[in-house]
């Protein structure tokens, strides 16, 4: 074989074995997901057991607290506790 053609097999072994072991983080090294701070309004429906219409009526007649993002609208995690008196659950990644 050829020495190019061995050497980037080498290059290639080398990174997969790279990638395996960055993969293979144990719980101690991976870093806890981030909670959003604020929930658009049909999340924020399901979390609170309402539909997504009722949801924004709340909103807009002001009954939930919420921001204008850009073009979003979102509520803050404190109003679903607010709500429904539990702490709502982590966002997924």
């Amino acid at each position: 074989m050829p020495k190019d053609i061995i050497d980037r097999r080498i290059a290639q072994r080398t990174r997969a074995e790279r990638n395996k072991r960055l993969n293979k983080a144990g719980p101690a090294q991976r870093k806890p997901p981030i909670q959003a701070l604020t929930v658009s309004v049909p999340e924020f429906a399901a979390l609170v057991g309402v539909s997504a219409a009722t949801a924004w009526r709340a909103v807009y007649s002001g009954e939930v607290k919420s921001a204008k993002l850009r073009h979003t609208r979102r509520v803050p995690r404190s109003e679903v506790t607010r709500f429904t008196g539990v702490e709502p659950p982590a966002a997924a990644e």
